[in-house]
Formats: C-alpha cells, sequence, structure tokens
C-alpha cells in the first residue's frame, strides 16, 4: 500500500474507530493491501465481541456525563484475530461490572456478563479471552489500574455476587456451564448466535459513528428470530443525526452492503419523546440482519430538575462512588 493511500485511508477510518490518525495509519500497515480498511473479524474473534456488545448496550450510564464516549469506547483497533479496545479510564469499573461474568449467590444460576470471559494481565494491557477459544481483547490498562477498577466497580454495582473470573480465573465455573447448557442457542461455543455474530461485530468495530459531544446516552440490545437472522436495535439520545450516521455506514469503502432504507417516527413507548428511527437491511450469508438506529430528542434531566428524593438518592450515589474509588487508591 503506498504512503498516500495509506494516509487517506487513515482520514477516514479515524471517524469509525475513533484513533488517532497514527494509530489509524499503524494498524493500517499491517492489514493486506487488497483488504478492506476495517478488518472483518474470524469466526471466533466476531462470537467474542458480539457478546461484548451486548453487555456494553446493557449499561446504566446515568452515572456518565453529557458527551462521553459512546458505550465508554473512546477507540478502537480492529484485526482479523484481535480487537483492540481503549476505554475512558472513568468508566473503566462500569464496563468491568458488566462485562466480566458474575452470578448472584442464589440458586436461579443466572450468569451476567460474558460467560466464559477471563482477564489475563500483561505488561501495559489485560487480554480478554474465553479458555480453549480463539478470540480476543486487548484492553490496554495497566493491571494494576484495572484491579483497582474492577473493585470499584462490583463494589458500586454489585452485592453479594460471585465472580467466576476471579475464582476460576484460567478455567470454566461450572455455574457457566450448566448455565451455557439451560441457553444452547444463545450461549453455546458454535451456536446460532456464535455463529451468526459478524454483523454485531461489524458494528462494534465501527461503534464511534455513534460518538458526540452532546450525546446523554446508548443502549444496544437484539431480537432474534431464529434461522433469519438478528434486529439490532443501537439508540442513542440527541447527538449525531440519522443522515450521518446512515451515510458512513452505507459508505461503499468503510461501511456496510445494506440493500434497503427506511425513515420513521415513533413514539418512544417509555416516554412522551419522539424516536425517530431508520431501519436498514444487512444479508450476511443465508441470514437477512436488520438495523435499527433509534434517535431520541429527550434530554437528560439534570439533577436539580429531579425529585427532591431522586436528587437525594443520586447524590448519595454519587458519594459512594467517590469513597470506593478512594478507598481503593483510582
Amino acid at each position: 500500500m503506498s504512503h498516500s493511500r495509506r494516509q487517506s485511508l487513515a482520514r477516514q477510518r479515524v471517524s469509525y474507530t475513533g484513533e488517532t490518525h497514527n494509530q489509524a495509519r499503524h494498524a493500517l500497515g499491517r492489514l493486506h493491501p487488497a483488504g478492506p480498511p476495517i478488518p472483518h473479524a474470524s469466526l471466533d474473534q466476531a462470537a467474542l465481541e458480539a457478546a461484548l456488545f451486548l453487555q456494553l448496550g446493557r449499561i446504566d450510564h446515568s452515572p456518565w456525563p453529557t458527551g462521553a464516549p459512546a458505550f465508554g469506547v473512546t477507540s478502537l483497533t480492529p484485526y482479523r484475530d484481535e480487537l483492540v479496545i481503549r476505554i475512558a479510564k472513568p468508566f473503566l469499573p462500569d464496563v468491568i461490572a458488566h462485562i466480566m461474568p458474575t452470578c448472584a449467590g442464589d440458586d436461579s444460576g443466572e450468569i451476567y456478563g460474558v460467560v466464559g470471559l477471563r482477564a489475563h494481565p500483561g505488561n501495559d494491557h489485560v487480554i480478554l479471552y474465553r479458555p480453549g477459544v480463539d478470540g480476543r481483547i486487548r484492553i490496554p490498562v495497566r493491571p494494576a489500574d484495572w484491579d483497582k477498577a474492577a473493585l470499584v466497580g462490583l463494589g458500586y454495582w454489585w452485592e453479594d455476587v460471585q465472580t467466576p473470573w476471579l475464582t476460576h480465573p484460567v478455567e470454566w465455573h461450572p455455574a457457566e456451564r450448566a448455565f451455557i447448557d439451560a441457553w444452547p442457542r444463545r450461549l453455546a461455543i458454535g451456536g446460532d448466535f456464535y455463529r451468526d455474530s459478524a454483523f454485531i461485530s461489524a458494528l462494534l468495530r465501527r461503534v464511534h459513528l455513534l460518538h458526540g459531544t452532546d450525546v446523554d446516552y446508548w443502549q444496544m440490545w437484539i431480537n432474534s428470530h431464529p434461522g433469519e437472522g438478528y434486529d439490532v436495535h443501537l439508540l442513542w439520545a440527541n447527538g449525531g443525526e440519522h443522515t450521518v450516521v446512515v451515510d458512513r455506514l452505507r459508505d461503499p469503502l468503510f461501511g456496510l452492503d445494506f440493500e434497503d432504507t427506511a425513515l420513521h417516527d415513533q413514539l418512544c413507548e417509555c416516554g412522551p419523546d419522539v424516536q425517530c428511527y431508520i431501519k436498514l437491511i444487512h444479508h450476511d450469508a443465508e441470514r437477512r440482519h436488520r438495523l435499527f438506529l433509534r434517535r431520541s430528542t429527550e434530554a437528560r434531566r439534570g439533577i436539580d430538575d429531579c425529585h427532591p428524593s431522586l436528587r437525594s438518592w443520586e447524590e448519595r450515589q454519587r458519594q459512594r462512588r467517590e469513597q470506593l474509588c478512594a478507598t481503593y487508591g483510582y
């Protein structure tokens, strides 16, 4: 790849990945010249990324300020068999608490987070993986800071919780295997969701498209249709207009292949704000996936606009978080 070609691709790629220009240029130098500038993940890698993205989409972002990076991800660098995800330090405790597997101390058998996910420390990073399965997520963070963030996140979000990734750091916990056996189509290695994860992985690799200095929050969830595909819902409040996101997602070089686009207005089921959404249809092998880009116009209420009891609760939560950070030196 020529120097000028790499420079041009790097300038375009940063709007999808959030990388610096130098990071994007360096990563492009490691790719095959004839391949796409945002590479596709391998099967195992895509499944890991899709499972991770689903958990990122479930984070309660209410403690986060307006303009926080989308899902806490400041930038990412994708390769075929690895994804580098850079997470802003203030939000790392929340990310860890939601993606690392936990289970309640009762007999429900429910596992929260990415089942089987483990953390292996390096010199200046942590590798997330599932034992015995290919695929890895690299988080550039000092292991000591990761440990402190984990203590803050677990203390803030959970009570009386078990942590298989800490008690069984290099192997699967029996409770995780039992949970997979209970939900094989959704969770089994090689199951339906596992094989059909490429589309969700491709969206995660372009998630910086949703970043904006005035975005209040994001959510992501899916509805599955066995044997047909998935409905993927991406919701954000305020921030960038649909047209910008759609144009970039349909870019012939950096985007995805969508066959149809439809714009709708829909009243939000949970509030009076209007959600304008665009439906995009993508074919992946024999599957037909639909992406719903939902943009809400509802502004987040400031703490001064809340009921006094809610203001008091939010203030206590803020103080509790600050105390946890102080206790663990984070």
